[in-house]
């Protein structure tokens, strides 16, 4: 039982310590994101006011 005991504590730390890369991961994935629907609406406000001004 201790042996089972062990490996079942092994494995909730490996996957404690995976949660934790995965959900840094994720959040990283997230701010990216973010940043490039932050440039992509720059990019069409930039369009937008020189298609504007040139009329």
């Amino acid at each position: 039982i201790e042996k089972e005991a062990q490996r079942y504590a092994d494995w909730y730390a490996e996957r404690e310590a995976n949660a934790g890369h995965i959900k840094a991961e994720r959040e990283e994935s997230r701010d990216i994101e973010l940043l490039e629907g932050k440039i992509k609406r720059e990019e069409l406000k930039k369009s937008l006011f020189e298609f504007l001004y040139s009329q």
